[in-house]
């Protein structure tokens, strides 16, 4: 006779103070890192050339990548911080931070598609307004404790 244990249907995340510490450094990394792009797109813009012919296409598709990630962002998150009626404050700490997690993440992502622009094709602004996507973004959704504890008291109260 065989038993089979289900897999836990929600992993914690620990308390909120360390869940929350670690998304905001994540965080504040990532906005770092777009300073960095940023620079370095300026100590390579002499080298580069640009290369308007093959440029155009490119800079569509990255900027529709862009704009759809940055759009659709809000649906994302709200998908992963799902809350079910079972789930325990610990679950719920494990949403917040891994949805601040992806967040951090994808909100990455215009600008390595703006780094991309600009090394394969010098384009310069357009490299810098795929930056500011990601600096949106970030805005946007950068973690702040008191949304995080507003977003448990809810959880708490459709518990009752």
């Amino acid at each position: 006779m065989t038993t089979t244990t289900s897999a836990p249907r929600c992993s914690g995340g620990g308390d909120l103070e360390s869940a929350y510490r670690a998304s905001l450094i994540l965080h504040a990394g990532s906005m770092i890192s777009l300073v960095f792009f940023a620079v370095a797109i300026e100590m390579f813009k002499h080298i580069i050339q640009p290369a308007h012919a093959h440029v155009g296409m490119m800079k569509n598709i990255f900027f529709a990548l862009g704009m759809g990630l940055f759009l659709s962002m809000k649906i994302l998150r709200g998908m992963m911080l799902n809350r079910a009626p079972g789930d325990s404050l610990e679950c719920l700490v494990g949403k917040l931070q891994r949805t601040s997690m992806v967040t951090a993440g994808l909100g990455q992502m215009p600008g390595v598609l703006g780094v991309c622009l600009f090394v394969l094709g010098g384009a310069r602004v357009d490299s810098y307004i795929l930056l500011a996507m990601s600096a949106a973004i970030y805005a946007a959704y950068f973690p702040r404790l008191s949304i995080w504890k507003e977003w448990l008291g809810s959880a708490a109260h459709t518990k009752t």
